[in-house]
């Protein structure tokens, strides 16, 4: 990537370097959550990199994408939102001449069939880019999966999960004090991991219970945890990457790094 970027959601993604103008570049850029990695040892966050290298790695199916959400969002546009020509036929179809009154009427149905038409083509388009979406996950969980071992893509997508229970559970103690007390803290990824060491002792076994339940939709973008790692575990990869350090000490400085942001 040609940038690295720092925030403090539990999570990572790579994506094109000033949007639309860095579209047809290899300007990459990656962000990486705070929280996440003070919750993963180095294996894991090296099998996150991974997954979001593997996208870098498909160039042509990342801007294929793009293309799809743009259409998507142009069609979204085009059947929801009113204009000027909505209002005007509007208002001029309450014309006190029949003959115009008619013919606007008219032009209002023409116009609502047009917008079904479209509404058809957008759930179309939605079907194929979520589709697409799901394939290029699978494919880069595959990267995760040979570098840091599928087992460990396993582990790493249940301490996700209680990772993002943890950062919701202090968002909402965090508006909480903010509305009452005016009061933050000074470092999330710490806040995040006290909420993790909170949890009940059997709040993995719940997390995989939960996973084994889901599936996913053709609408979503993302396949569900549990296709995910059968996914990975049909690699059934041992992974190249066997460090399991605290992820936080790839920081010469990670606490202070986190409280500043």
């Amino acid at each position: 990537p040609l940038m690295i970027r720092i925030d403090n959601d539990v999570n990572a993604s790579a994506g094109f370097h000033q949007g639309v103008r860095g579209f047809f570049s290899r300007k990459l850029v990656l962000t990486v959550g705070l929280p996440l990695i003070a919750g993963l040892d180095t294996r894991q966050l090296a099998g996150v990199l991974a997954h979001e290298f593997g996208h870098f790695s498909l160039g042509a199916g990342l801007r294929a994408t793009h293309i799809i959400r743009w259409v998507h969002r142009w069609f979204s546009v085009a059947v929801y939102q009113r204009d000027r020509l909505d209002e005007w036929l509007e208002r001029s179809a309450a014309s006190e001449y029949s003959a115009v009154r008619i013919a606007l009427q008219a032009t209002r149905l023409l116009v609502s069939a047009t917008r079904r038409i479209l509404w058809v083509l957008m759930q179309l388009g939605n079907a194929i880019g979520a589709w697409t979406s799901r394939r290029m996950e699978f494919d880069a969980d595959r990267y995760a999966a040979r570098v840091a071992g599928s087992a460990t893509f396993k582990h790493t997508a249940i301490q996700l999960k209680r990772l993002s229970l943890a950062h919701a559970e202090v968002m909402r103690n965090l508006g909480a004090s903010w509305e009452n007390h005016q009061r933050l803290v000074e470092d999330l990824s710490a806040a995040v991991l006290r909420t993790v060491a909170q949890q009940p002792r059997n709040i993995g076994e719940k997390i995989e219970q939960d996973m084994e339940l889901a599936r996913s939709e053709w609408s979503d973008t993302h396949p569900s945890d549990i296709e995910r790692i059968e996914n990975a575990m049909h690699e059934d990869a041992a992974g190249i990457f066997h460090v399991e350090l605290p992820a936080r000490s790839l920081f010469l400085e990670f606490a202070g790094v986190s409280g500043d942001s």
